[in-house]
């Protein structure tokens, strides 16, 4: 979605900012994201669109709870 809205010119860090935090507070113990309600490890897919989503960011300097994730992110990919 935040990608989707990104590129018809929405300012999603602007007009749903509740996006990106709620990205960062879903990552399984591997550092992944899974779309399967109940799912133990992550997947290809939402992981890696969740940390396009991320590095969607205004100009400024990613915040820690931001660096974590794409951390745990990459790590998992």
């Amino acid at each position: 979605m935040f990608q989707i809205l990104h590129g018809c010119g929405v300012a999603v860090n602007q007009e749903i900012p509740w996006l990106r935090p709620w990205l960062l507070r879903y990552p399984l113990t591997d550092g992944g994201l899974n779309c399967d309600f109940g799912a133990k490890v992550g997947s290809l897919v939402p992981t890696t669109t969740a940390l396009e989503a991320i590095l969607h960011c205004p100009p400024r300097p990613f915040t820690e709870p931001e660096l974590n994730f794409m951390a745990r992110a990459a790590n998992y990919l």
